[in-house]
């Protein structure tokens, strides 16, 4: 039994990021068509060979753990701002709110 891999450090986090971004009009393509599909598959592997050839700290990392982890960080990001826009509006709502 092999175990669980190492989790990312924010140094992988960040660089996983910049090399979506690099890839982002594919990636993030709402188009779901064959060629899409296509496209989108050949911009994940770029990505996972750019990553693993970089990082090597923790070891290879598979493609579906990094799609996995751009998910969590997508996720993780739009929960934050929700909680903050949540909080603004609550902000707003008590101070024009006559007491």
């Amino acid at each position: 039994m092999s175990g669980r891999a190492a989790n990312f450090c924010k140094e992988e986090e960040l660089f996983l990021i910049s090399l979506i971004d690099k890839y982002k009009n594919v990636i993030e393509s709402k188009k779901s068509d064959a060629n899409s599909w296509k496209d989108k598959e050949m911009a994940w592997k770029k990505v996972e060979a750019e990553f693993n050839a970089s990082c090597k700290t923790n070891g290879v990392r598979p493609l579906k753990v990094l799609k996995e982890k751009y998910r969590n960080l997508k996720k993780k990001t739009k929960e934050k701002f929700s909680r903050a826009k949540m909080e603004l509006i609550k902000t707003e709502v008590l101070f024009i709110s006559p007491q």
